[in-house]
């Protein structure tokens, strides 16, 4: 599975691999730009440090998973739209995916964090 370690257990009920974020977002990593009813809302629940230095896509909602809880109500208003939770390795994204799920929102992680996500596509935005 491209940047993901050999072996991974990947979890496909919930999991999202980078290549199938690229795969969703389309456009930036060569793929078809689904509409915007279409494309999934891209959750960053890492620290604004970590997000000052470099991001998979601008568009992406940033929330910190210590202020996820405080904050969910302003995912509301995308709760009919998928949601790929990224942060730098993959442990709080299946955090924040799972609190999501509980809550009802077709919430997914993305297995490995941005750093699968540089290994398998040489870098992302950076800041």
């Amino acid at each position: 599975m491209r940047g993901l370690p050999e072996g991974y257990p990947l979890n496909d009920q919930w999991e999202v691999t980078p290549a199938g974020l690229a795969g969703v977002m389309g456009g930036e990593r060569g793929g078809d730009v689904p509409d915007e009813a279409h494309k999934p809302l891209l959750l960053d629940v890492r620290n604004p440090d970590e997000v000052a230095g470099s991001r998979i896509h601008d568009d992406a909602t940033v929330i910190r998973l210590q202020e996820l809880q405080e904050r969910v109500e302003e995912l509301a208003p995308h709760k009919d739209r998928r949601i790929i939770v990224h942060c730098r390795l993959g442990q709080r994204s299946l955090r924040a995916a799972q609190f999501l799920r509980d809550r009802g929102y077709d919430a997914w992680s993305m297995a490995g964090g941005i750093e699968a996500y540089e290994r398998a596509y040489g870098g992302t935005s950076r800041r």
